[in-house]
């Protein structure tokens, strides 16, 4: 008989199986995916940008109560954030051009 795609081990059978299993699934492994490059390119970026992005995004930090942790003013920490996106957004588009097929 014929597998089911959702109990087939990925890579043996049916090459569209993953395609045509829970849609669910797809998501999460993209999403995951997704997760993994943003952290790896956080991770290149200078200390101070990290620190400022972690108290922003992560302990929910205003902008003004990052200026006052860190001792620069709220204008300064809008700068940092501005910059820390510029800087995903390049590492990110780089790693995708990357991985393209030529």
């Amino acid at each position: 008989g014929v597998a089911h795609a959702g109990t087939m081990a990925f890579g043996v059978g049916d090459p569209d199986a993953f395609a045509s299993a829970d849609p669910d699934a797809c998501v999460l492994y993209g999403l995951a995916e997704e997760r993994r490059r943003l952290a790896a390119a956080i991770a290149k970026l200078a200390p101070r940008l990290q620190e400022v992005l972690g108290l922003y995004y992560q302990h929910d930090c205003t902008q003004a109560e990052i200026g006052r942790l860190l001792g620069i003013t709220e204008s300064r920490v809008c700068q940092l954030l501005a910059e820390s996106v510029v800087h995903l957004r390049k590492t990110l588009r780089e790693r995708v051009a990357a991985s393209e097929p030529s």
